[in-house]
């Protein structure tokens, strides 16, 4: 049987948010697997008209139909913008919410509810304010999602290139079935698998000046073996990661293995990367640890998810 894929996508009535939208269309939609769900949520009336008592409940109603219509006119543009990417009609839904009180929230409990797979949004929306690197119920939505892989998408996203930021591990090893499972169908695009080596606080350039303050020989053996070992794990990783995405289809001329030592940070150093590749995409873990509960978010994580310009974000659990 084949295995359906289903994204949930919320919208709002920005053109950042049915561009982000279309650009997800046109990537998904050579993979006749892949449906695609809009969500747009129409306001709660006690929590929006909770400042003016003095309205009549003709008047509530009226300014709620109006919004009803509105939200309407907003998920039929969204579903245009859907088929015009090449999406098929019968790969897309849409869905209104009423008394929608917080989008990010609404969003995962509908996901939970429906079955979903993964759920997205605009990185940008109608009240994102200047120059704020992320708008508000997208992070948000990053921060809650625990069960479900997040998708933020910027509208200006060109490439689609692949950079697959592993460390290790399950969540790397997560990391490389979301990209096989949702993108093998981008079979021309190139996916490189890029590994951070952190066994020291170190930059790289001063890695070899501290093997000269090690004490004794046995110390710098045992500081070389923790340095050899680290690089052994990347490299399995890498290798199974390879391995995968061949099998998913991906030509073996199409994948690209690096592993660097930790330079600048590891944050850093993967932004450094994508600065310098032609990448569209990035797919990375949410979070460092599973133990790190009191976060939505894990450090490398929010850093990427504010820093990285033009990209879509895959933030994989």
């Amino acid at each position: 049987m084949t295995e359906v894929k289903k994204l949930l996508f919320g919208v709002d009535e920005s053109d950042f948010s049915r561009a982000s939208l279309q650009a997800v269309g046109e990537l998904t939609a050579k993979d006749r697997r892949f449906h695609i769900s809009v969500l747009h949520g129409v306001p709660d009336p006690r929590i929006l008209f909770s400042k003016f008592a003095h309205l009549r409940k003709e008047d509530v109603e009226e300014n709620m139909e109006r919004m009803r219509e509105e939200a309407k006119h907003c998920m039929d543009k969204a579903v245009e913008g859907l088929i015009q990417a090449g999406v098929e009609k019968e790969n897309v839904a849409a869905l209104l919410q009423e008394k929608c009180s917080d989008p990010a929230w609404s969003m995962v409990d509908f996901a939970e509810a429906q079955g979903f797979h993964a759920i997205g949004a605009a990185r940008f929306g109608a009240s994102t304010i200047g120059r704020h690197p992320i708008g508000s119920v997208s992070y948000r939505l990053a921060c809650a999602s625990e069960t479900f892989p997040v998708w933020i998408v910027d509208h200006r996203v060109r490439s689609r290139n692949i950079l697959l930021s592993l460390v290790g591990g399950p969540v790397g090893q997560r990391i490389i079935d979301h990209a096989t499972r949702y993108f093998s169908h981008l079979s021309d695009s190139r996916f490189t698998l890029f590994h951070v080596i952190q066994p020291l606080s170190l930059k790289a350039d001063r890695f070899e000046e501290f093997l000269t303050r090690c004490s004794s020989e046995k110390e710098r053996l045992g500081l070389m073996e923790n340095m050899n070992l680290q690089a052994k794990r990347a490299e399995e990783v890498l290798e199974e990661g390879k391995r995968k995405l061949m099998k998913a289809g991906i030509p073996e001329q199409n994948i690209e293995l690096k592993a660097e030592m930790q330079d600048q940070g590891v944050a850093r150093d993967i932004l450094a990367e994508l600065e310098k590749g032609d990448y569209g995409m990035l797919v990375a873990g949410r979070k460092e640890s599973s133990t790190a509960k009191q976060f939505g978010l894990g450090s490398k994580a929010y850093k990427l998810l504010c820093a990285a310009r033009a990209f879509m974000i895959c933030l994989v659990n």
